[in-house]
């Protein structure tokens, strides 16, 4: 991974989180929950944040309501790769490049059926210390319910002893410009309690069961 996509997030996230939490404050009367979780977490350590996903501001709202020049940031995130967004109109030529890369998100290798090849970039981010997001679900929500979870999480919290801090969007799903205008909307995110998922001495639960696990920790912050 080239040292300029370690750079860029924490200047561009920076730069943005003075106007991005003023038009949240202003337009969807956001609100931030649960940071106290936060102070309790070892600053030598990786970070995975795992959300639910119901829109595309759900990238933003984290660093948003993260504190500004937060030790927590910049945040990373987990994206498809670039091939994925062909046919998705405008979205291709900003989804899974270089701009995508900019800000922090890098690819997850997907159809090698190993964890380890698959996340090896954000296998690497969390070893140097850095913060993740990851939608466990794999996709926006269609109906703005919790869906059904993947075990990257899981793989990820446990080789490299980053804890996962659940953390749960609501008031995103399907907004619209005219809500947002008119300030209809309240866009509240909550943080939980982290959790660390230890080696496994044996295999009675596989990553996914885990990852559902903590997919329900989520839902129960709302």
């Amino acid at each position: 991974m080239k040292r300029i996509y370690y750079v860029t997030p924490l200047i561009l996230q920076s730069l943005i989180w003075i106007p991005i939490r003023f038009l949240f404050w202003l337009f969807i009367r956001f609100e931030v929950r649960g940071l106290e979780h936060l102070e309790k977490i070892s600053e030598k350590k990786g970070i995975i944040f795992a959300s639910n996903h119901t829109s595309e501001l759900d990238p933003i709202i984290l660093p948003a309501g993260l504190p500004f020049l937060s030790r927590f940031m910049p945040i990373f995130y987990t994206s498809r790769e670039k091939s994925f967004y062909i046919k998705s109109g405008y979205r291709q030529n900003i989804y899974g490049g270089v701009i995508f890369k900019l800000w922090g998100a890098h690819a997850v290798y997907s159809g090698l059926k190993d964890y380890e090849k698959s996340l090896v970039n954000h296998i690497k981010l969390l070893n140097a210390g850095k913060s993740l997001m990851i939608f466990p679900e794999g996709r926006i929500s269609k109906d703005g319910q919790i869906g059904e979870a993947r075990g990257g999480v899981a793989f990820l919290s446990e080789i490299t002893n980053c804890p996962i801090v659940p953390i749960h969007i609501t008031g995103a799903y399907q907004i619209t410009l005219k809500e947002i205008l008119t300030r209809k909307r309240k866009v509240t995110l909550t943080f939980g309690e982290s959790i660390t998922i230890k080696k496994k001495e044996k295999a009675i639960e596989t990553y996914k069961e885990i990852a559902e696990m903590i997919m329900r920790k989520v839902e129960v912050l709302k």
